[in-house]
């Protein structure tokens, strides 16, 4: 948090981001989809939630939205 500015102050921010981040990437994925999550590797549940360009893609986003950077 500190390294994007965000410093003591993780109560106002973590939840508006992590909604962000994490949202919109699992409103696409079946129930079936949710379930088995737990059962794959790391790198098999970045691709089902749209791989890793589209998630540091939407990180930086969530970055901005929440810094104003």
């Amino acid at each position: 948090m500190a390294k994007h500015g965000l410093a003591g102050q993780s109560e106002r921010v973590l939840e508006p981001y992590c909604c962000c981040l994490w949202e919109e990437s699992v409103q696409k994925l079946s129930t079936e989809d949710l379930r088995s999550l737990p059962k794959l590797s790391p790198k098999q549940q970045l691709d089902k939630l749209g791989g890793s360009e589209v998630f540091l893609q939407r990180q930086e986003q969530c970055l901005v939205v929440h810094t104003g950077r």
